[in-house]
């Protein structure tokens, strides 16, 4: 008796196999959930390209401040309170030497895109009159590669 409760057990344990279907789901997500390389170039590279879609969205809704999965995105008149040493200098590049578009990575998992805002000043010369600053998600990058 014992072992017909045995066999009928393995019996049970080891029905019918996988079908070609879910053989194929399986397949697919073992494919997606492999490691991949991505370097510091592309992540760079990705960022650069989302900060820029960022701040045409937050330009397109007229909103100074949005947020996304992606990341932060806020215009900015003065250097704010919060800004690390990194993000001073960044900031005081843009403001006195006019410079364009930058991504720095912040801290280990989050990157910094900026992009100047050209404006009459006070004495009718162009310059830098607000500063674009879009904190991305290093993960969201990575994951979107």
């Amino acid at each position: 008796m014992r072992k017909l409760w045995i066999l009928l057990l393995i019996t049970v344990a080891c029905g019918p196999g996988l079908t070609e279907e879910q053989k194929r789901k399986i397949k697919a997500e073992m494919e997606a959930g492999q490691v991949k390389r991505v370097s510091e170039a592309a992540i760079l590279e990705a960022a650069m390209l989302q900060g820029k879609n960022l701040v045409d969205l937050a330009k397109n809704s007229g909103k100074a401040k949005t947020q996304n999965e992606f990341g932060k995105v806020e215009m900015l008149y003065q250097k704010p309170n919060y800004a690390s040493e990194t993000e001073s200098m960044v900031w005081e590049a843009l403001k006195t030497q006019a410079s364009g578009e930058n991504v720095q990575k912040l801290v280990a998992d989050t990157i910094l895109y900026t992009a100047p805002v050209w404006g009459k000043s006070k004495t009718n010369q162009d310059s830098v009159v607000a500063v674009w600053r879009v904190a991305l998600s290093k993960k969201q990058l990575v994951l979107k590669l």
